[in-house]
């Protein structure tokens, strides 16, 4: 299985001041899934912060929430 090539995140910046809802673009996103039941939803996280309420779309997007509290910086999206 390749890993997930992620070319975009909306908004790319946001304010900390409320929790924000995060879309996810890029290819190969996954779940394993029990027809229709998903078995394991995939992890996002920002840095070393796994984000909370993660939806997989479909194979090239994916929404997440990012917490209010989460210190202003760059992070990296695994």
């Amino acid at each position: 299985m390749r890993p997930p090539l992620i070319p975009g995140v909306d908004p790319a910046s946001a304010p900390n001041d409320n929790d924000l809802t995060i879309s996810i673009t890029g290819t190969d996103f996954t779940a394993e899934f029990s027809d229709p039941i998903v078995l394991a939803a995939p992890i996002v996280s920002l840095g070393d912060n796994v984000l909370a309420d993660v939806g997989r779309i479909n194979s090239t997007l994916i929404t997440a929430t990012v917490p209010w509290n989460l210190k202003p910086d760059a992070y990296q999206v695994y």
